[in-house]
């Protein structure tokens, strides 16, 4: 990890800690009903499309071809949808690495280097998941994240839409944040929830 983050380190910048995130179940009691909600809607766009349109294409004789091509085109929405936080698990498990400096916090993953200035005056909210692992949120647009979005914030980019410049960051599944936090940060206020 300190290889691939030499280039990216300021001068004087330290690694002070670097960690995973811990296993997570994909639908512990926060993602259930999101999840659930999401994946019932997708299938109800797909049968309600199919209710209209097989009747339609039949009536017509149209090709097979039209038929895959409109279902294809019909369920890229939906597939994304429900498909979406399957991949941000894998990624969070896979590929992402979380590190504290004595200056910033670094989100590394295969795709992108993200990173956040801390200072005393950063905002850091620690919050206990349902596996016993924590979620670090740090900066005051990382602290509003609503605990069901918290896997999506860990693995993009918490910035404003009229600029690059990071205004938060979520660190996923982290053991033992709060002790973290404490120890390798230099956050004056940590709240636990």
């Amino acid at each position: 990890m300190s290889e691939e983050l030499k280039h990216e380190l300021y001068d004087g910048e330290q690694i002070l800690w670097q960690g995973k995130p811990e296993p997570f179940e994909l639908m512990d009691e926060v993602y259930k009903k999101p999840l659930v909600i999401t994946w019932a809607a997708s299938a109800a766009v797909m049968l309600i499309f199919l209710a209209f349109y097989i009747p339609f294409y039949i009536r017509t004789a149209s090709k097979p071809s039209q038929l895959l091509i409109a279902l294809f085109l019909v369920g890229l929405v939906p597939f994304a949808l429900s498909f979406q936080p399957i991949a941000t698990r894998r990624s969070l498990l896979k590929n992402v690495t979380y590190v504290f400096t004595n200056q910033r916090a670094i989100c590394v993953n295969h795709t992108q280097i993200n990173a956040f200035a801390i200072s005393k005056e950063t905002l850091c909210k620690v919050k206990t998941l349902p596996n016993g692992s924590t979620a670090i949120y740090m900066g005051e647009d990382g602290c509003k994240i609503k605990p069901s979005s918290s896997r999506d914030a860990a693995v993009r980019r918490i910035k404003t839409p009229d600029s690059e410049k990071l205004t938060g960051m979520v660190f996923y599944g982290v053991k033992n944040g709060s002790d973290i936090c404490k120890n390798f940060t230099p956050f004056t206020t940590v709240s636990a929830e």
